[in-house]
C-alpha cells in the first residue's frame, strides 16, 4: 500500500492548518497559544502558532508534537508543503491541484476545504 493510500485524518488536519495559516500569517495569535510548549523540532518553523491556531479552529483540538512531526514529515515528502526559510507553507503542487478543484466554486466552507484536502491525500475524513 502507498503511503498516500495509507494517510489519515490526521494528515488532512496537518494541511489545512498550514493552508489556513497562511492566509491569516499577518493577524495576531492570542497570547495563549504562545504559552503552549513544543519540541524544537518544531518551535524552528517561525508560522508553528499560526498553524496551531488554524489546527484549533478546524477541529476543536491542538495537535501534539508527534501528530504534528509525523503531518509535516510526510506531507514534505508528497510535496504538498515545502520549509522555506522556516516557514511552513502549502507548494505550487498543492496550490495548483486545490485551485483546479475549486475554480467554479463562488466560496470553499472549512468543511469543504477538509473534503478537497482528504481527496487530494486519498483518505476519508473521520465523520465519513
Amino acid at each position: 500500500m502507498s503511503e498516500r493510500k495509507n494517510y489519515d485524518w490526521t494528515g488532512v488536519w496537518v494541511l489545512a492548518s498550514i493552508h489556513l495559516a497562511q492566509s491569516i500569517e499577518n493577524k495576531d495569535i492570542p497570547r495563549t497559544y504562545k504559552k503552549m510548549i513544543f519540541s524544537e523540532q518544531l518551535t524552528k518553523y517561525k508560522n508553528l502558532y499560526h498553524i496551531i491556531f488554524a489546527g484549533d479552529f478546524i477541529n476543536h483540538a491542538i495537535f501534539n508534537d508527534d501528530e504534528l512531526l509525523d503531518g509535516i514529515d510526510r506531507l514534505l515528502k508528497l510535496g504538498y508543503i515545502e520549509n522555506k526559510d522556516n516557514f511552513l507553507l502549502t507548494t505550487e503542487k498543492l496550490k495548483n491541484l486545490y485551485k483546479e478543484i475549486t475554480k467554479k466554486m463562488k466560496s470553499v466552507s472549512r468543511d469543504t476545504a477538509l473534503g478537497i484536502f482528504a481527496n487530494i491525500l486519498q483518505t476519508k475524513l473521520p465523520y465519513e
